[in-house]
């Protein structure tokens, strides 16, 4: 089994051995959904089971679950009783779904704590250390961050500590996909048969993962910590196949179809497209699809293969089988401040610091780091008083912060509020819940790291 699929698979078997009654794949929580519902409206179970016909040991059973446990008609029965439309029900099944909103925490706060918040609907995980070997001096530990749900709408994120002169092997995707990995501390090579490429700490690297790689410590006394991430996580639970040689003579030149596509789609056979409009068909950079014919590839999002293997009239499977496709890593690598910095503090009082180039794609990953500021002192008739501002945002797709100083508070939807995101803590939340993001500190900024798969405005 490859390094990738294994850390997911042991992950899992983590996490679900301590909570062996969570969903493992992504479920309507109508059972939560209830139980809030009922919270909120102040409706007693013995009212609901009046109305409903329901025994109220059933209904308490079913307040009690993660998941969709019951028939349309009895959830229709419980939207009556509870007063409440179907839709407004659905939207709080969703919103309890444990991945919407996924704290980990490095460490955990008591156990009395832990369970009061369980009972307004906020699950704290103490974050996976996956050691490997599982030794009391591994080669390399892993911390995940992201909900141990397969889908095509989640990421993958991690930290992974690498031991000094120790390296990763066997690292492969089941497909071309991009992964992001930022060096936090340390100097690492990431190395395949044909590329070796050096990072510094505060560099990013960008690359191919559907091709072999390792993952090396150039230290030989201090631990490198590197984020990693990279989408979706539907990926980790496909099958690895053996890739066919390269020299094959079933690989296709993608050089000569790009050329072929230009001629098919002019309106004059005898004169090609130019690759400009070639590329507005597909959705591509005309620099992109340009180094594309000539074989020098970068990475491109699956949305894009697909459309490109519709215009090239030629299964996604075959176009992955080209040797562009599985010899490179295509290695771009960027620094910390390559991107600039985006000021939004007079509207929500965040800077950003993308590490990557902003305008990605949908579905394309955006890793960065942000600085909120402090709170401030306003002179009111009362005196001074603390204000603040807040990040708010709406959008489809899933937002990652990880602490690395300072005290962030993160509010979801309708319930969900935690106020004790420390450092190396995480938050982990649908973005379509709708949310906010403060800084609870008077006497610094807070800063953290940023994964998200949709804009954060």
């Amino acid at each position: 089994m490859y390094t990738y699929q294994r850390i997911w698979k042991d992950y899992k078997a983590d996490f679900y051995k301590r909570n062996p009654r969570f969903p493992r794949e992504k479920s309507f929580s109508v059972g939560r959904a209830l139980w809030a519902i009922s919270r909120q409206k102040r409706i007693k179970f013995l009212e609901i089971a009046q109305k409903t016909g329901m025994l109220e040991g059933s209904i308490l059973r079913m307040s009690s679950s993660h998941k969709l446990t019951t028939t349309p008609e009895r959830v229709k029965a419980l939207t009556e009783a509870l007063g409440v439309g179907l839709d407004e029900f659905f939207r709080s099944a969703r919103e309890e779904f444990f991945g919407n909103f996924f704290i980990t925490k490095a460490i955990m706060p008591p156990e009395k704590e832990v369970r009061e918040y369980a009972r307004q609907g906020l699950f704290l995980q103490k974050q996976s250390v996956l050691k490997y070997p599982a030794t009391d001096t591994p080669d390399f530990q892993v911390i995940v961050y992201s909900p141990p749900i397969e889908s095509l709408d989640d990421f993958f994120s991690a930290t992974i500590l690498l031991s000094p002169g120790k390296s990763i092997k066997d690292c492969l995707l089941p497909r071309p996909a991009t992964i992001h990995l930022p060096v936090i501390n340390g100097n690492i090579e990431i190395r395949s048969e044909h590329e070796t490429k050096t990072l510094l700490a505060g560099q990013t690297a960008h690359f191919n993962g559907g091709v072999k790689h390792s993952i090396v410590n150039l230290s030989k006394d201090r631990t490198a910590e590197i984020l990693i991430s990279f989408a979706p996580t539907l990926m980790l639970a496909q099958e690895i196949k053996d890739s066919p040689s390269t020299t094959s003579t079933e690989n296709l030149n993608i050089s000569r179809l790009v050329k072929q596509t230009q001629s098919w789609l002019s309106p004059a056979p005898e004169i090609s497209l130019p690759i400009r409009e070639v590329a507005l068909f597909a959705g591509f950079k005309t620099r992109d699809l340009a180094l594309l014919s000539q074989t020098k590839l970068s990475n491109y999002p699956l949305e894009k293969m697909e459309r490109l293997a519709e215009l090239l009239k030629v299964p996604i499977e075959k176009l992955f089988k080209g040797d562009p496709f599985n010899q490179r890593l295509n290695i771009e690598i960027t620094s910390a401040s390559e991107h600039g910095a985006y000021d939004y503090r007079a509207r929500h009082g965040m800077t950003f610091y993308p590490w990557i180039k902003l305008g990605a794609e949908k579905k394309e990953l955006f890793i960065g780091q942000a600085t909120f500021d402090a709170q401030f002192l306003q002179q009111t008739a009362i005196g001074n008083e603390p204000r603040e501002k807040i990040w708010k945002g709406l959008n489809r797709g899933y937002l990652l912060a990880k602490g690395l100083n300072g005290k962030l508070g993160v509010h979801a939807g309708e319930r969900h509020n935690y106020t004790n995101i420390d450092r190396e803590d995480t938050v982990y939340l649908d973005m379509s819940l709708g949310f906010s993001v403060r800084n609870f500190s008077a006497a610094e900024p807070a800063n953290f790291f940023l994964v998200s798969n949709a804009s954060l405005f």
